[in-house]
């Protein structure tokens, strides 16, 4: 049997893999997921607007096809990049990650700039806004 075949373990085909989840078959994989979610949104959005839970969706929707792509060619893609992904299509950027940090009370937007308030540590500048946040906080 080469290393390429396929096994067959109760009745299921399962492919050898190699746990990549760095270099630049990662990057790769990550720029393809980028660019078909971005092509997706350009394509359903020329259709209907697109709410919250449609780019949702839709991420989701691209990531699971790519993730499994990406799998076959041994790669793991990393599940934070659907939260990165609605971010960067709904226009929120880097928001919903700090959202979904426990720690984080309170974000600011203000003068351009991202801060937020950590339990513990007060407020931090984190980032620059994207220029469309305040549209999509809207």
């Amino acid at each position: 049997m080469a290393f390429d075949d396929v096994f067959d373990l109760a009745g299921r085909s399962f492919s050898p893999t190699v746990d990549d989840t760095s270099g630049e078959r990662l990057e790769h994989w990550l720029k393809v997921l980028t660019q078909r979610a971005q092509e997706r949104k350009a394509e359903e959005g020329t259709k209907h607007k697109l709410s919250p839970s449609d780019i949702e969706a839709l991420v989701k929707e691209v990531f699971a096809a790519v993730s499994q792509e990406a799998a076959n060619d041994g790669v793991s893609l990393p599940e934070e990049m659907v939260l990165r992904l609605i971010g960067e299509l709904s226009g929120f950027g880097p928001l919903l990650e700090l959202i979904a940090r426990d720690d984080v009370e309170d974000i600011a937007v203000n003068l351009g700039a991202i801060y937020i308030y950590v339990t513990g540590k007060g407020w931090q500048h984190v980032a620059q806004a994207t220029k469309g946040i305040g549209d999509a906080m809207r």
